[in-house]
């Protein structure tokens, strides 16, 4: 009888914003693929109710000079750290079981974190080959994506059935701390994306990674997650996900 009431709304975008770094392992990626796929699996679907969007981003290595120069970023950070999208309105109602497959085959192309000997660090994509250095979790890389071309692509940014901006949210997922200063901490560049196209943003980090909690988020962090949802460990990312109740932050 305490449960808070909550105003139903169906019409809303959701964005995934998935770490694929090498913190997170082969066998935990599988685990979070199949959490998104009962998550999604679940949710109404379609124009006139829940539209899904994908970022998963990784990091940098050799690639560093190119991304930090002036201005940053200098290249494009498809080219560097973002490793597959989904635009909102690239599935419907009529094609979410396409979505669903999508989500499953969805690639680990960490590199090699520094240990040979660890066959979850090997390289899987021959783009990675011969990168011997940890890969940074470029997390800002995430956002400042989504802000210079995310969400200006035609279909990203919609009103609902009564001409009204769609309500939207940012699911990120993740356990990788990122590198620390300018330009890479992720602070700023989330504080631009929110301004520029409102969200609200909920928190879910795998804690198994010493240090990654809101402060990476720098210290105006209250003013950029509106829910955090700590979650112990990947096997437990599932019930997480089913739990969100959407209608209430």
């Amino acid at each position: 009888s305490n449960a808070p009431t909550c105003e139903p709304f169906d019409e809303i975008d959701i964005i995934i914003i998935v770490d694929e770094s090498g913190s997170v392992g082969a066998a935990n990626y599988e685990i979070l693929k199949l959490a998104l796929y009962s998550f999604v699996r679940d949710l109404p679907f379609g124009s006139n109710a829940v539209r899904i969007g994908l970022i998963e981003f990784s990091g940098i290595s050799d690639l560093e000079n190119q991304l930090l120069g002036d201005p940053y970023p200098n290249t494009n950070l498809k080219d560097v750290a973002i490793q597959d999208t989904i635009d909102l309105d690239d599935y419907n109602e009529a094609t979410k079981g396409d979505l669903l497959n999508y989500i499953l085959d969805l690639n680990y192309s960490a590199p090699r974190c520094g240990n040979s000997a660890d066959p979850a660090c090997a390289p899987i994509e021959s783009q990675y080959t011969g990168l011997n250095e940890r890969l940074y979790t470029c997390i800002s890389c995430s956002m400042q994506y989504m802000l210079d071309e995310y969400f200006p692509t035609p279909g990203n940014v919609a009103n609902n059935s009564v001409g009204v901006l769609r309500e939207r949210f940012l699911l990120f997922i993740g356990d990788g701390v990122p590198t620390r200063g300018n330009p890479l901490d992720p602070q700023v560049p989330t504080q631009q994306l929110r301004a520029a196209y409102p969200f609200k943003f909920i928190f879910v980090p795998i804690t198994g990674n010493t240090g990654f909690d809101e402060s990476i988020f720098g210290t105006a962090y209250d003013d950029t997650i509106d829910t955090t949802l700590v979650v112990d460990d990947y096997s437990n990312l599932n019930n997480t996900l089913r739990d969100i109740n959407f209608n209430c932050l």
